[in-house]
């Protein structure tokens, strides 16, 4: 709350941090170590029917993150993860179609969708790129390793779901991780499988 000045809600022009309001919360203009963020305050949904929930999402502008990395998730005094660095985010209305064609290939290669790496990049691709983060959780395993096989993360799975390999989804559970219940470590495993799909249209979409 502190760093959007207790969520003022007074206008940007009129000296305070709110930057607008869409169908989920407002956004305030935020100072997080000197550097200025957006922070969305949320609607209380508690007493929201889910079908009307469902329309506000799927009005909502839709968003092309391109860059998803654990390095860009922050998590709050709460340990509410927040997603930053918007820097090479692209956004469009409902209506309009979400993909993005680039010669030029931006983002973070290790946690890139096939796709992205041949230029073009949807919301799928940042479905991928979530499965790698939540790799990253799951394992405590940087996304690439050049000194290590597979040098990238994402394909721990094909060792994982390989019935002639010795190894199991127990053995690249994160060492420091002391509390944990295989049948935990299953679902989240399963999702970032699923995100991982080469197939983009294959992938969940987002909001599920």
């Amino acid at each position: 709350m502190r760093i959007t000045g207790n969520f003022d809600d007074r206008s940007i022009s009129n000296g305070g941090r709110r930057l607008g309001v869409g169908g989920f919360g407002t956004v305030y203009k935020g100072f997080l170590n000197v550097i200025a963020v957006a922070v969305k305050k949320l609607n209380p949904v508690e007493d929201m029917p889910l079908d009307k929930l469902k329309v506000q999402f799927d009005q909502e502008i839709q968003t092309l993150k391109v860059d998803v990395k654990s390095a860009n998730i922050l998590l709050d005094e709460n340990l509410v993860a927040k997603i930053s660095d918007f820097g090479l985010t692209r956004a469009s209305a409902k209506h309009t179609s979400t993909t993005m064609m680039t010669e030029r290939i931006v983002g973070t290669r290790a946690y890139m969708a096939p796709e992205a790496l041949r230029g073009e990049v949807t919301p799928k691709s940042d479905v991928f790129s979530f499965g790698v983060v939540l790799l990253e959780i799951l394992s405590g395993l940087a996304p690439a390793n050049e000194n290590k096989e597979p040098q990238l993360l994402m394909e721990i799975r094909y060792d994982i779901d390989d019935e002639d390999e010795e190894l199991t989804l127990e053995d690249f559970v994160d060492k420091k991780m002391s509390d944990w219940e295989l049948s935990q470590v299953e679902t989240i495993y399963c999702l970032a499988s699923n995100c991982l799909h080469d197939r983009k249209n294959r992938r969940p979409v987002i909001k599920q």
